[in-house]
């Protein structure tokens, strides 16, 4: 069996191999250390690659089924690592933010906050002229009250 240890990149789901060496004896003895106590896994391989037609078919479903039992049997020793690129990454958040509706809404918040002060200023401004708009509010309420009862003795002659 041989091993190889390799060097890629995973982006958007495609790999690309950056570098590939042979694997030195070790690992090769630590993926094939499962087949030693458990040989009865090759006797369902072996049955089920005799059963092609042809030897090159035999090969590749002999090869293809080895390799996956040999890396489901030895998988427990193995763990995840992160990527140089990933241990040495800082992750920040980041928008992307057109131009022109940022503008329009710091345009109407300074808008905003400008009518704001500016109806401050006239309350503040318009307590100066409280008699006359008690006069104003009042009228208001008279003439409203006045309008009701036209309504209600229209309703009821």
């Amino acid at each position: 069996m041989t091993a190889y240890d390799l060097n890629y990149v995973w982006y958007n789901g495609s790999v690309l191999v950056q570098q590939m060496v042979l694997s030195n004896t070790s690992l090769v003895r630590i993926l094939t250390a499962p087949f030693v106590t458990e040989l009865a896994n090759l006797l369902p391989l072996g049955q089920t690659a005799i059963g092609e037609d042809t030897p090159s078919a035999f090969l590749d479903t002999w090869a293809t089924g080895f390799s996956s039992m040999a890396l489901a049997l030895s998988s427990g020793i193995m763990s995840p690592r992160a990527t140089v690129k990933e241990q040495t990454a800082i992750s920040m958040l980041v928008a992307r933010i057109p131009k022109a509706p940022l503008a329009v809404l710091v345009f109407l918040t300074l808008l905003y906050a400008s009518v704001g002060i500016l109806l401050a200023c006239m309350a503040a401004q318009g307590e100066l002229a409280r008699p006359r708009l008690c006069k104003v509010i009042s009228a208001w309420q008279g003439w409203l009250r006045s309008a009701s009862r036209t309504k209600t003795d229209a309703r009821h002659p």
